[in-house]
């Protein structure tokens, strides 16, 4: 009787019914919940040949529906004489994470196309995976142009042009690979 009962706490159905079920397994399918896509950018001259700053900036926050964690991710380009250059190349940036959290996330932003990319990897039963999505931002912008009528002096400011865009909101259905 003894050996019967050691058989039946190191079988499978044993093992299943005393370890505790996981919520999902790791390839499950999540989803990104981004609310507040924000992206601004403004190129100041302060003469008309001379371009005193450039930069643009884009900023999100996501969360994860298998684990409610959020994650924070900034970029910025400058340099462009053209507010349609900012973001010229997909560049990937790292995001900041939740305190303790298990995933480490970056992106890129290509301007020209609006295109946004996130990759996320995640350790899950010994495992570690990629999550990846990518989307068109559908961003609702406007372009304010200031020309200073009364110029007179370099390091005034001659000419600014500043896009402000709409916050906005995008949910992402990531492809999950298994790396190993």
């Amino acid at each position: 009787m003894h050996s019967t009962a050691l058989l039946f706490f190191t079988s499978p159905l044993a093992l299943a019914l005393t370890l505790p079920p996981r919520a999902e397994p790791c390839d499950a399918a999540r989803q990104w919940t981004i609310p507040n896509v924000d992206y601004s950018s403004q190129i100041t001259y302060s003469t008309p040949a001379h371009m005193a700053t450039s930069r643009a900036s884009i900023e999100f926050t996501y969360t994860s529906s298998t684990n409610s964690e959020t994650s924070s991710c900034t970029g910025y380009s400058t340099g462009q004489q053209d507010s349609g250059a900012f973001f010229a190349f997909p560049n990937p940036t790292g995001c900041t994470e939740a305190p303790g959290s298990a995933t480490v996330s970056t992106f890129s932003y290509t301007g020209p196309t609006k295109n946004l990319n996130i990759n996320e990897t995640f350790t899950c039963e010994g495992n570690t995976y990629l999550a990846a999505a990518s989307t068109q931002l559908a961003l609702q912008c406007k372009e304010t142009v200031y020309n200073n009528p009364n110029w007179t002096t370099p390091g005034d400011i001659y000419s600014a042009k500043t896009v402000a865009c709409e916050p906005l909101s995008v949910i992402l259905t990531p492809h999950i690979f298994k790396l190993g």
